[in-house]
C-alpha cells in the first residue's frame, strides 16, 4: 500500500508542476513549480525506500 500512496504523491506533484505553467505571475509560478519538485522528490524518495509487500 505504501508504493500506492507514494505514487499518488507523485500525480499530486506532476499536477502542481503542470499548472505553474498556467499561473500568469511569475513569482507564483515559480513557487508553485518549486514546491511540486520538493513533493516529488519526497514522493519517489518515498517509493524508492520502502519494501514491496509480498
Amino acid at each position: 500500500m505504501k508504493p500506492l500512496s507514494a505514487s499518488i504523491i507523485v500525480l499530486a506533484a506532476a499536477l502542481l508542476i503542470a499548472s505553474g505553467g498556467h499561473i500568469r505571475s511569475h513569482d507564483t509560478a515559480v513557487t508553485v513549480m518549486g514546491i511540486g519538485c520538493l513533493v516529488g522528490l519526497g514522493g519517489l524518495i518515498s517509493w524508492v525506500v520502502t519494501p514491496q509487500e509480498k
